[in-house]
């Protein structure tokens, strides 16, 4: 992790969460992938979202790396 990251910045990375309205599209969005009935554009609105989900998920994974090496 960049040694210019503080204790309160990694502590905000990790309370990152999708606010309802977007984690309820995602969710619709999952059962229209699961049943096959995305359309081109919602599939990549999809994996739009996926691919951000990825990115805070490792953003997260490194905070709590980082706190843990400061205690």
């Amino acid at each position: 992790m960049d040694p210019k990251i503080t204790p309160e910045m990694a502590r905000m990375i990790l309370e990152l969460r999708a606010d309802g309205a977007t984690q309820a599209r995602v969710d619709e969005l999952g059962r229209k992938a699961n049943d096959g009935t995305l359309t081109t554009e919602e599939k990549i609105e999809y994996e739009n979202y996926v691919k951000l989900g990825t990115c805070i998920s490792l953003m997260q994974a490194e905070a709590r790396k980082y706190l843990n090496e400061q205690q």
